[in-house]
């Protein structure tokens, strides 16, 4: 008969309760980035493929702007759907933080334990805030997702169009048109370069919009804790 393999040593365990704790709220990060990356690509080239044809632009040279417009929207259409997930994310790292102070303090929490699971936090935040509790913080997530992942692609595609230009000498084609065969002709060092300039960019000039998002998503938590502060 089979046995069932014996137990990890409580040891073992405790050595690895910091390396795990480092993963806390990964489940949710998991479970949002999914289908939020499939919804964000998908709807941009489906954004991209109705304003190419509403503006008449030849495929192989299509504005700057139709990228900077597709992309905004595919970027809120993502974040209407997933946004829940990002707030439960969010409160599972902020319970975590909580946690390690009040430990480090020698302390015990006087309140509830929090919900460790997301499906605790999602149950725990409309028993306490209702169903708009889910969406604490979305304004400031809308106002920041639309430059930052319109100024994203807006980026990304004229610099794959740039570079484009440059091999050719310069010469020809519209100067403030994307490419769809630059992909092609460009190195994947290039490509990732032109990535990490467009992340760059889009992240700083929306960082501010990030700060007061994450704030307002804990809020909620602040104020059932009784944190001076909380509104």
């Amino acid at each position: 008969s089979r046995t069932s393999p014996p137990p990890l040593h409580p040891r073992i365990l405790h050595s690895l309760t910091p390396t795990l704790s480092l993963f806390r709220g990964n489940g949710a990060s998991v479970m949002r980035i999914i289908p939020y990356s499939a919804l964000h690509f998908g709807a941009y080239e489906h954004y991209r493929a109705h304003l190419v044809a509403a503006t008449g632009a030849v495929p192989g040279a299509v504005p700057p702007a139709v990228d900077l417009l597709a992309g905004s929207a595919a970027g809120a259409t993502a974040v209407l759907v997933t946004y829940p997930l990002d707030l439960v994310r969010t409160r599972l790292a902020y319970q975590m933080e909580g946690e390690k102070k009040k430990g480090g303090a020698g302390g015990s929490a006087s309140s509830s334990p929090p919900a460790a699971t997301v499906r605790g936090v999602l149950a725990a935040t409309v028993r306490a805030e209702g169903l708009r509790g889910l969406y604490r913080g979305i304004a400031p997530t809308l106002a920041g997702i639309l430059p930052y992942a319109g100024l994203k692609f807006y980026v990304y595609q004229s610099a794959k169009a740039a570079h484009a230009r440059g091999r050719e000498g310069g010469g020809g084609g519209d100067s403030g048109a994307s490419t769809t065969t630059t992909a092609a002709r460009a190195s994947v060092p290039s490509l990732l370069a032109f990535g990490a300039a467009a992340g760059l960019v889009a992240q700083t000039a929306t960082y501010p919009l990030d700060v007061v998002r994450r704030q307002m998503q804990v809020q909620g938590l602040a104020r059932l804790a009784g944190e001076p502060g909380a509104v």
